[in-house]
């Protein structure tokens, strides 16, 4: 499976324009130290939350670095979720391009 990406650079706009929801799969303690509106479920409980999120709206998935975010899209596309994007890099990348004041974490 080919697992869609955005880029931090286009997502920052479409979170301006509200096109996406942005979920956060990092664990609690890494969404403690530095994070973006968004709704927090972490990786190892996303499969029995399903249910809270929305399938007709198109979801951007960010984790530390792009990997747990990746295993989340396939998660979500195996569901039913077809409007779903893997953001590259993820939190770090947001920080490095978008806002440094940000922590990784």
């Amino acid at each position: 499976m080919t697992i869609p990406e955005i880029c931090v650079e286009t997502l920052a706009k479409a979170l301006k324009d509200r096109e996406y929801i942005l979920l956060d799969v990092r664990t609690e303690e890494e969404h403690e130290v530095g994070n973006l509106p968004c709704v927090h479920i972490p990786l190892h409980q996303l499969m029995f939350k399903l249910d809270e999120l929305d399938k007709n709206k198109p979801i951007a998935v960010i984790c530390r670095a792009g990997g747990r975010s990746a295993q989340a899209v396939a998660l979500l596309k195996e569901a039913g979720f077809e409007n779903v994007v893997n953001v590259k890099g993820g939190f770090k990348a947001w920080c490095d391009k978008i806002d440094p004041s940000f922590k990784v974490g």
